[in-house]
């Protein structure tokens, strides 16, 4: 006398053997994007690097400094608020604020 149908696919497809295939799953794609090979960028000259564009005094009290991805919304919502040139027009005119980025 053998198993039934429905007992033979309830041993088939236990919720333990499902996570254990998913989490293997996650623990072999995460191996491979830790191991894929990361982009090398040149390193730059230090010329370049000092020709980096600065508003406001070069000895400043505070130095803001702005980073920004012209394709993030987040970066484009910061630049078009005004906030930026709020803190500049507040302490530029002491000469104690300078715009590096």
């Amino acid at each position: 006398m053998g198993s039934s149908p429905e007992v033979e696919r309830k041993r088939l497809f236990r919720p333990s053997k499902v996570m254990m295939v998913l989490v293997c799953m996650y623990v072999l794609l995460s191996g491979l994007a830790l191991a894929w090979p990361k982009q090398q960028f040149p390193d730059l000259p230090l010329e370049r690097l000092q020709d980096d564009p600065t508003f406001g005094s070069s000895v400043a009290f505070v130095t803001v400094i702005e980073y920004g991805d012209y394709a993030c919304e987040s970066c484009r919502m910061w630049h078009n608020s005004g906030v930026l040139d709020e803190i500049l027009t507040h302490l530029s005119g002491c000469g104690a604020c300078c715009l590096a980025g």
